[in-house]
């Protein structure tokens, strides 16, 4: 798989979605970036702690 995305003045970019999909990242999750001595980039994904309805940290309205 591979796409491409363009990098902003402000040092963003957008994860395509197929890419997000692929690694099933979500909102507040973590990416963790490592560049190896070739030029290969690894991207390493680690899913934020969700709340589950019904804990103490999970308010329902």
């Amino acid at each position: 798989m591979s796409h491409t995305s363009t990098l902003t003045r402000r040092g963003s970019t957008t994860i395509p979605r197929s890419i997000r999909e692929a690694l099933g990242v979500q909102l507040g999750d973590t990416l963790t970036w490592h560049v190896l001595p070739d030029g290969t980039v690894l991207c390493r994904h680690k899913p934020a702690t969700r709340s589950t309805p019904g804990s103490p940290s999970c308010r329902q309205f």
